[in-house]
């Protein structure tokens, strides 16, 4: 993947406007998001046309740096800095393989909610867009479970920059009937959101070793209730399912 990588970054080099010598360095993680987007560009480029060459003379790459704020020049000028130092090139680039593998993994993840719905114990309303589907709702659930072992709750969303929900999250845990007002319960580990314009995946699991349990319940857009909140957000995907 490095040598691919360094190809990708040598069409970039290849492609800059060498009359452009200075301009302001983009923030090194800025810079990476956005060789981590070019690089599955150019993937897409050799899986669908077998041609990497040829997008050097397409303006795509213009665009997906005006995306993240910054200009060609800008990023001419932090690319040079960086292959005119090796040891910080060559550091960078092992954190882009790292985090275009989790993506991988994530990618492969989500193409199994599709491909693999049978194995989703969550049955309901998978896509949720608010406030159209409720400006307040904290999409509770209930799953029935027959058998201890491990679960996984795997859940894609964004939440806007207009959201006004107080710490957005996910809420979930095992139950069983015992009498008291709210049941027994025994927490999965809470997952904070983040607020932003892009779907995330976000994963919580938990080992049920109580054959008592009967249900996994939980909130998808948990948040600290008061009168002046209201959500915006998009839910794209709800996968729950045993094993991790």
């Amino acid at each position: 993947m490095k040598i691919f990588i360094l190809l990708s970054l040598s069409l970039c080099i290849l492609s800059c406007n060498h009359k452009s010598k200075t301009g302001i360095l983009i923030p090194r993680d800025k810079f990476k998001d956005i060789l981590i987007h070019l690089n599955m560009v150019d993937g897409f480029y050799v899986i669908n046309y077998n041609n990497l060459s040829s997008i050097k003379d397409t303006n795509y790459y213009n665009q997906v740096i005006k995306k993240y704020g910054y200009n060609r020049v800008q990023f001419d000028s932090t690319l040079r800095y960086y292959t005119r130092a090796p040891k910080k090139f060559d550091a960078l680039c092992d954190e882009i393989i790292t985090d275009m593998q989790k993506i991988e993994r994530e990618l492969y993840l989500i193409n199994s909610f599709d491909t693999d719905s049978a194995s989703n114990l969550y049955k309901g309303k998978k896509h949720w867009n608010l406030p159209r589907d409720g400006i307040v709702t904290k999409i509770p659930f209930s799953i029935a479970i027959r058998d201890t072992g491990n679960y996984t709750i795997n859940v894609r969303l964004k939440i806007l920059p207009e959201d006004n929900s107080k710490n957005p999250r996910l809420t979930a845990y095992f139950w069983y009937k015992d009498g008291s007002k709210d049941g027994h319960r025994e927490y999965f580990p809470e997952v904070p959101y983040k607020i932003g314009t892009e779907l995330t995946l976000y994963k919580t699991a938990k080992r049920c070793l109580n054959k008592k349990f009967t249900h996994i319940k939980g909130y998808i857009l948990d948040y600290d209730y008061n009168k002046a909140s209201y959500h915006f957000a998009e839910v794209k995907n709800i996968y729950v399912r045993k094993g991790y």
